[in-house]
């Protein structure tokens, strides 16, 4: 059925209230982002290229895959170049594949945004600003979708719960600490994670109405984005394997109804089809024209501490130890925010006891299933139990957003697998 949300009922003042509350948020959030930002980048524009994405949007507006900086041509005469420095200067992170400098890094920020701006201004953008809009289009967007929740499925909380929500959306993630980089690697991540959310805005539209051609569009937009976040990040292939899943969902449902070879099946089948076949052919070109393997990214070429074509980087034997780093592994905090373990050497992490990850995230689980499912179905407001119907109301939607307020960018490595929360909330 198509979006109702129940909210004619609510006073004009007090939605207009709880509106210009959010909007406080917002600007709240966004200033603190745009201070942040420019404060750790000196320069947003630049007239020639420095860092990997501007060296990466020239090659790409010139028409070439490769970078335009010159090998030492002494690590072509190296019987293995990748297998360390071996006294060579050479450009770390980078690719290195048939004398040519690539990046493994997603080309996907290049398109939406930096060959963009260099095309329309004859400038570069520097990588620490382009970190700062992805993530600021992110946290918008990932507000515009708690907002679209709450008016379906929670639309008598108070004002206030409204603003503290946005501003945990903003400030209780780890976008505020990514955008305050100037380094590269933080670009794709936060491509990504503008593109995750935009697609779980598609993919609510989708949901959301009753009409064919409206679910067409959202899935087409849906799957659209997906794709493109695998142009960011190769690992978001799960997250457009669990979007399509939704996807197959709505598909199913016009099949029952309407059968197979209908006009609304046939569609939406083709909404999700053909956006992943374009944006994937696309990738798979650009590894092709790279390395001659359209599956081949350039990881294993990567000038990195070790030799990564020595690295089988998927596997089945990776799943007990997987399952060990992610699940069972202790967890320790910091004192100082955001309370995850410090990397400098200072001994400053608390431990808490037997306080393992595995019973964070169960304990999650268990709180949203308490008070998140009453009243999900049908759009209705959670009835209130003693008092705690407001609360339970909001703190519902906060809990189904715990991959952004907890998860986002919260790994850290121990022995290289990343455990704790950020991992719990990235393979959610």
């Amino acid at each position: 059925m198509d979006f109702d949300p129940a909210t004619a009922n609510r006073p004009a003042a007090l939605a207009r209230r709880e509106s210009f509350l959010c909007r406080i948020a917002l600007v709240i959030v966004l200033a603190w982002y745009a201070y942040s930002n420019v404060r750790s980048n000196s320069e947003w524009v630049k007239p020639g290229p420095g860092a990997y994405y501007e060296l990466l949007t020239a090659a790409i507006v010139s028409g070439q895959t490769h970078l335009k900086i010159a090998p030492d041509p002494r690590l072509k005469t190296l019987p293995n170049p990748w297998s360390g420095g071996q006294g060579i200067p050479r450009a770390h992170d980078a690719t290195y594949f048939n004398d040519r400098y690539y990046i493994y890094f997603g080309v996907a920020p290049v398109i939406l945004l930096y060959a963009p701006w260099r095309l329309a201004t004859g400038t570069y953008l520097a990588d620490g600003a382009g970190t700062g809009v992805f993530c600021a289009i992110g946290f918008l967007l990932a507000v515009w979708f708690f907002r679209r929740c709450q008016r379906r499925f929670f639309p008598t909380p108070r004002p206030w719960w409204t603003f503290v929500v946005v501003l945990t959306l903003g400030l209780g993630s780890f976008v505020q600490f990514e955008l305050r980089s100037s380094e590269f690697y933080q670009v794709p991540i936060a491509c990504a994670f503008a593109c995750a959310m935009g697609a779980a805005n598609a993919l609510l539209l989708a949901a959301g109405s009753a009409r064919w051609r409206v679910q067409a569009l959202g899935v087409a937009l849906a799957c659209a984005l997906g794709a493109v976040a695998i142009g960011a990040r190769p690992n978001y292939l799960f997250a457009l394997l669990a979007t399509l899943t939704g996807v197959g969902w709505l598909w199913w449902g016009w099949v029952r109804t309407q059968g197979f070879w209908s006009r609304e099946a046939r569609t939406i089948l083709a909404a999700a089809v053909v956006p992943v076949i374009v944006v994937g052919s696309a990738l798979a070109g650009y590894n092709y024209a790279r390395f001659g393997n359209v599956s081949e990214f350039g990881i294993r070429y990567q000038f990195a501490a070790v030799d990564m074509r020595e690295m089988k980087l998927l596997g089945l034997e990776h799943m007990r130890r997987a399952f060990e780093g992610y699940v069972l592994a202790g967890r320790e905090y910091s004192l100082y925010f955001p309370f995850h373990p410090t990397d400098d050497g200072e001994h400053r992490t608390v431990a808490l006891g037997s306080f393992r990850a595995v019973r964070v995230g169960l304990s999650f689980d268990v709180a949203q299933s308490a008070v998140a499912q009453p009243g999900l179905g049908d759009g209705r407001r959670c009835a209130p139990i003693r008092g705690f119907g407001q609360f339970r109301n909001v703190a519902a939607l906060f809990l189904r957003f715990r991959p952004l307020c907890l998860g986002f960018f919260a790994d850290d490595d121990v022995g290289g697998v990343p455990v704790g929360l950020g991992a719990l909330g990235d393979g959610i």
